[in-house]
């Protein structure tokens, strides 16, 4: 009786905890036709790629 009644507290209290996070979520979501800001990677220049993917490769090779 009392591990039926331990996991029943158990239980319950989960189920509160979760449901104040989703309350506490939807209260910091952005109003409904407004996109979040995501971040965008600045574009490279094919040599900036060029000499980014070197610098991988040396670096690689380095470890070897």
């Amino acid at each position: 009786m009392r591990v039926s009644a331990a996991a029943t507290v158990l239980f319950l209290s989960s189920c509160f905890v979760s449901a104040a996070a989703l309350a506490e979520q939807a209260d910091t979501s952005p109003p409904t036709g407004q996109s979040q800001a995501v971040p965008v990677q600045p574009e490279r220049t094919p040599q900036q790629a060029d000499q980014a993917r070197e610098r991988e490769r040396q670096s690689a090779e380095e470890t070897k």
